[in-house]
């Protein structure tokens, strides 16, 4: 076992996942005096501390925007795969938040159209500072998206991204992530393991940063938490909607 190439075998969340189940398995055993010792209790394979994602470089994020866009390739063939990508460049918003949006989440607030990343109807959320209101860039406006929305209203959909399929453990961003990671990026030449759909979230926030947008702004719009005590976070509280908008509306592509 020592000798054999570990490189493409099980991933550490999978080799967690066994774990525990042996965890659970001898635990039982101990209390059953079957065993007098549980040796998979608190064995757990450490992730990498210092593996991070990159963002993506600008020049990069138009031409990913270009072929989602335009479809010159052939490349999307879902509803999901095409918004799914759009919602990730102009939001930063996680995987998950994106893939189970509902209809109903998109509002007009102060005059704005918004995104409302909730908890509501059973859908999950990293933590509270996660459960926030993003106003919709003018650019997915201007490539239909409302359009789409009514034309998700009259077939009946309850979703935004309906072709995504739900699983327990991972929510209803699975196939989304999947095909983006494994398929769409290799064909664009950018596939790096640094390089996968949470990078969108890294580039927004990158982008807005460098544009001179105040970073507690920034952790508004793509659900950071504020440090405690602090007058920022008192005041995130306070930002308007108008305020997030304007900020998006920095981002250079």
């Amino acid at each position: 076992l020592i000798k054999l190439d570990h490189k493409n075998g099980l991933s550490k969340t999978s080799i967690n996942g066994h774990l525990q189940t042996y965890n659970a398995f001898y635990a039982w055993a101990v209390k059953r005096k079957d065993t007098e010792e549980n040796n998979f209790k608190d064995l757990k394979e450490r992730k990498d501390k210092g593996k991070k994602r990159d963002a993506f470089k600008t020049e990069q994020i138009k031409v990913i925007l270009s072929e989602v866009i335009e479809n010159n390739n052939g490349w999307i063939k879902k509803p999901s795969q095409k918004w799914g990508v759009l919602l990730g460049v102009y939001t930063g918003a996680r995987l998950n938040e994106i893939a189970q949006l509902e209809l109903t989440d998109i509002i007009e607030e102060e005059g704005v159209w918004c995104f409302s990343f909730n908890d509501e109807d059973a859908k999950r959320l990293k933590n509270q500072s996660s459960k926030r209101i993003v106003p919709i860039h003018s650019r997915l406006l201007d490539l239909g998206l409302l359009d789409y929305i009514e034309e998700c209203k009259k077939t009946k959909k309850k979703r935004l991204l309906h072709d995504l399929n739900y699983t327990k453990r991972n929510g209803y961003g699975r196939n989304l992530g999947r095909w983006f990671n494994d398929s769409f990026l290799p064909k664009m030449n950018m596939k790096t393991d640094r390089l996968v759909f949470h990078s969108l979230r890294h580039t927004i926030a990158t982008e807005l940063l460098r544009a001179g947008i105040e970073e507690a702004i920034v952790k508004d719009i793509v659900g950071h938490s504020h440090e405690k005590n602090t007058l920022l976070n008192v005041y995130s509280e306070g930002y308007i909607t108008p305020q997030k908008k304007a900020a998006l509306e920095k981002l250079p592509y």
